[in-house]
């Protein structure tokens, strides 16, 4: 439904709330609970008095943010031509979402702010759900293991689900824009396709985004001709997914998996034998890998 409503209403749809947008914008959800907004300046009262019979209107709360915060935002959001300023020799963006909308994002900052507080960062929400950490470094960025853990410690603790999308390294505020866009993207699509993953890269969307273009007839052809043969045997797929996971590594799958690493062997050959395909090999590997990623978000 948002694809469609994006398509009908074109610029004057927005799916993100901030605080740079107009306030004469109308905000709505849908029976999925997606929240979305129309800019009623721009839009035939008739369709406006049409979507308030059909769906439910939303209040969204404005987030407050501090003088830094806003001008990151308005430059991001190309509401304001004034570019930030920065003082260390890298920065990236540190995409996230919660599972739910969170009513006091100020405790969650703190929260943040003391996980890394080794490291030099501003946090902005743009609505209270979905925000941007915005990291500042000359040598080391946060590591991989300090945002699983924290995502592991809000869900135990909290219980709240975060998705992390951690951006590129970037040097140069002329690309910031055109890269907070592309990560934008590149997070939702992340998101839809492997949200069980609370820690994602922006390199690890890019087979995502391929197979976003490809007609779903195409997707099936793809996935069923490669892994029919042991698409019905659950545990083995999930056995070589892990494989995969761990980049080959049957020492570090062994483990992962809880099994001893002839057991691990034996399946990689039980799956190399029914399939035909020889997964040991990087360049075999790599279909069955994008088919395996078909057959997951099928």
């Amino acid at each position: 439904m948002i694809n469609e409503l994006e398509r009908r209403f074109g610029a004057s749809f927005y799916l993100n709330y901030h605080s740079s947008l107009p306030n004469t914008i109308k905000w709505y959800t849908t029976p999925a609970g997606e929240t979305f907004g129309i800019d009623t300046t721009s839009v035939d009262d008739q369709e406006i008095t049409l979507l308030d019979i059909i769906l439910e209107k939303t209040e969204i709360q404005p987030i407050q943010l501090n003088e830094r915060e806003q001008q990151w935002l308005n430059y991001l959001s190309h509401a304001d031509d004034k570019e930030p300023i920065f003082q260390t020799d890298h920065f990236r963006f540190i995409h996230f979402s919660t599972s739910h909308e969170i009513e006091n994002t100020a405790e969650l900052n703190e929260i943040f702010l003391h996980s890394f507080s080794d490291h030099q960062i501003i946090i902005i929400w743009k609505n209270n759900q979905d925000g941007l950490i915005i990291e500042f470094f000359n040598d080391l960025p946060i590591e991989t293991d300090d945002f699983e853990e924290l995502s592991a410690a809000l869900t135990a603790d909290f219980f709240i689900n975060v998705h992390f999308f951690v951006g590129t390294k970037l040097s140069n505020i002329t690309t910031a824009r055109q890269q907070y866009n592309w990560e934008e993207k590149c997070f939702t699509v992340m998101k839809n396709h492997s949200p069980s993953q609370h820690v994602t890269y922006y390199h690890q969307a890019t087979p995502y985004l391929l197979l976003e273009h490809v007609p779903m007839e195409a997707l099936q052809k793809i996935s069923s001709h490669l892994i029919k043969e042991v698409n019905l045997d659950k545990e083995l797929i999930k056995t070589i997914q892990v494989y995969f996971k761990n980049n080959l590594n049957t020492t570090l799958a062994a483990k992962e998996l809880f099994m001893h690493r002839n057991t691990l062997q034996y399946r990689i050959d039980k799956f190399i034998e029914k399939t035909g395909i020889d997964i040991k090999h990087f360049d075999q590997a790599v279909s069955v890998y994008i088919a395996l990623m078909i057959y997951q978000t099928l």
